[in-house]
């Protein structure tokens, strides 16, 4: 078994940016940078936490593209108040 992890880990090696990754592929220059992921995955979670809907649902009611027009003025305000503003 932990051969066979082994070589499955050995054919997905990329080496990215200068760093030996395993199982990601190359960064694709249109990918979001900096701490906007890691925001809009909070904001995504406790927004159908919040909520109570099917993770499904989300991106439907709150599509990536306005949250990330609407970052510069979320981000800075508590989650709870981002995601009270929004729903």
């Amino acid at each position: 078994m932990l051969q066979k992890r082994m070589k499955l880990m050995e054919k997905n090696k990329y080496l990215c940016d200068g760093k030996l990754l395993l199982g990601i592929p190359p960064i694709i220059p249109s990918a979001l940078e900096g701490f906007l992921p890691n925001w809009i995955g909070e904001f995504y979670a406790y927004y159908q936490w919040y909520n109570n809907i099917p993770s499904a649902e989300v991106i439907n009611k709150v599509p990536l593209d306005y949250l990330k027009k609407a970052y510069p003025g979320l981000h800075d305000l508590d989650l709870e108040l981002a995601v009270k503003k929004v729903s």
